[in-house]
């Protein structure tokens, strides 16, 4: 039925002021959102470098959204209902999907489709469970290079549909694929804490730079400062999957040659595993032997000389200072970490 009335309404297809600009100040016109395992973190703006898939949600999907997440879901409720939550939501993520390939070229969708749910079940589920809808239907959205129209896309987005107040700050850190138009060049200015993050940010887990892999899904990095104070950065774990078509199985259909990790400043998680205590003038030691790591050992030396073990006496005095840092920072979103994932290591 919406491919039918895009017929009819725009037959030419999408175009980019279809999307939402936020009335030129509202946040929430863009969202990142990270998820571990069983909780997820939602930021707003465009944090972190070019995700692997994008969402564009119509008012339709958003009310299905938030009745099956939100206002229908009971968070004591049975097995089944929790599984139909789940499936249900499954099909709102992949036609929010859909929604975004149909602003691509035609010829482009299916490619990126494919790349998102690789495996044969997962193209199975996709052919029969979840066909192409509208992929033959034209976009309004002229693109310059036909490998990188996803990418591309969202550079029109971020950069010249959205204002810095809706889309946020440039993010200097992680953005290694994302490329600012030249308008924009005398604003990416990447010097001291920002510099030494960036070596160890966005780098994919490959045989040559695997350091991602051997990170917990969350650690806080708390870098005293040459003034006397600290500050906090959340460095995130990104976790590949082939797909993730399916609730059982998962460490079947990782990719961890892809993995890689986000910083950003602040806390972007409730369950840390791991606070890595470093001061500023030793922030360069510290990224140097992260980009050392390739293996789970290397991993371990770096927690012996840059992590807080919970077995440490000093661990108590470290969690208070950071707690008192939130409290102070962030007020409003300021809650007591839960510790119950901590590494016991």
């Amino acid at each position: 039925m919406r491919t039918e009335w895009l017929k009819k309404l725009k037959p030419e297809g999408y175009v980019l002021n279809d999307i939402w600009d936020g009335d030129k100040e509202n946040p929430n016109a863009v969202l990142t959102v990270f998820r571990h395992d069983d909780n997820a973190v939602v930021l707003k703006g465009a944090v972190g470098d070019l995700s692997k898939t994008v969402f564009v949600l119509d008012y339709p999907l958003l009310e299905r959204l938030v009745y099956n997440l939100v206002v229908n879901f009971d968070v004591f409720g049975n097995v089944s209902h929790q599984l139909l939550t789940r499936v249900y939501m499954d099909m709102i993520r992949m036609e929010a999907e859909e929604l975004f390939l149909m602003f691509l070229p035609p010829e482009q969708r299916l490619e990126y489709r494919r790349k998102w749910y690789q495996g044969l079940l997962a193209q199975a589920k996709m052919t029969y469970v979840f066909p192409t809808v509208g992929s033959a239907e034209p976009t309004g959205v002229r693109f310059t290079e036909d490998k990188t129209t996803k990418k591309q896309m969202v550079e029109k987005i971020l950069f010249y549909r959205l204002s810095e107040k809706v889309r946020g700050s440039l993010d200097t850190v992680n953005w290694k694929n994302l490329e600012t138009p030249d308008s924009m060049k005398k604003l990416w200015k990447v010097h001291g804490v920002e510099k030494q993050l960036r070596k160890i940010s966005s780098v994919k887990a490959e045989d040559e730079t695997p350091f991602a892999r051997y990170f917990p899904d969350l650690a806080y990095l708390k870098m005293q400062t040459k003034k006397g104070d600290i500050r906090v950065f959340s460095i995130i774990h990104n976790k590949e999957h082939e797909n993730i078509s399916w609730i059982l199985g998962e460490s079947l259909r990782m990719s961890p040659k892809e993995d890689s990790l986000s910083i950003q400043e602040g806390y972007w998680g409730s369950y840390p595993n791991m606070i890595f205590d470093v001061k500023e003038k030793d922030l360069a030691t510290f990224a140097m032997a992260v980009k050392n790591i390739k293996s789970e050992k290397d991993y371990q030396a770096l927690v012996t000389t840059f992590g807080v073990r919970r077995t440490q006496d000093s661990f108590w005095n470290h969690y208070d200072e950071i707690t008192a840092h939130f409290r102070r920072t962030d007020p409003v979103q300021f809650g007591f970490l839960d510790l119950t994932r901590y590494e016991l290591k």
